[in-house]
């Protein structure tokens, strides 16, 4: 553990320094960027519109199937820390599927029980997106938009409802959204490479908040910060 949140540390430190640099240079990169890079296309507007619904979100519940049974996840907005001291604290997604608890940052991963244990890998991450948490799904869209990837728009029945599907392409990267026609609000996900089926997304209501799994201990209230 402590090699994991001495990592934290110095992934905040070095993302502090790049905020500054970046903030140095934005004018100029802005201008360079209007210049060089080929104009949005219009399904990567409309994909912008999803991601702008989705960052306003606070909170999301997901279903999806996993051998052949239906698996219900919540996952709400959340801060994390400060770590070992670290006086700064993470925006994070902390996520309940069942009684697993998990807490989500662009940094690290961790399970959450009666302590933080750090989770190695990307499933943790992958998950994330897959239950729709806000943060997490939103930074692979912003991903793809921020690297001009293909989207592709297309209209859907989705349960005899009219939708509009996006597909994203990156490189090996790949992410398919079904959105609503008009407000362009996520309501399935899935990652075609990983052979992963659709979660089925939706805002979170009061009665999923009321969930007792997130609930935490005062220790554990002192560090994961939940924000809806």
């Amino acid at each position: 553990m402590k090699r994991g949140k001495g990592w934290i540390r110095l992934a905040v430190a070095s993302g502090a320094t790049a905020a500054g640099l970046a903030a140095l240079l934005a004018g100029a990169a802005f201008g360079l960027q209007a210049v060089t890079l080929p104009r949005p296309s219009h399904d990567q507007l409309l994909a912008a519109q999803s991601l702008r619904w989705l960052t306003a979100q606070h909170a999301i519940k997901s279903t999806r199937l996993v051998r052949g049974h239906r698996v219900s996840s919540v996952c709400v907005n959340a801060r994390i820390g400060p770590l070992q001291g670290y006086p700064k604290t993470l925006r994070a997604s902390l996520l309940v599927t069942g009684r697993r608890r998990l807490v989500e940052t662009r940094f690290a991963s961790f399970r959450l029980g009666s302590t933080l244990r750090e989770e190695d890998g990307p499933l943790p991450t992958i998950r994330a997106v897959l239950a729709g948490c806000p943060r997490a799904l939103g930074r692979r869209i912003g991903r793809f938009l921020d690297d001009r990837a293909t989207v592709r728009a297309k209209r859907v029945l989705v349960r005899d409802a009219p939708m509009l599907r996006l597909s994203f392409k990156h490189g090996n990267s790949r992410l398919v959204l079904i959105v609503k026609p008009r407000t362009l609000a996520p309501v399935a996900v899935r990652i075609p490479r990983l052979r992963t089926g659709w979660s089925y997304l939706a805002r979170a209501n009061r009665r999923d908040l009321a969930r007792t799994e997130l609930r935490l201990s005062r220790r554990l209230r002192l560090t994961v910060k939940e924000e809806a």
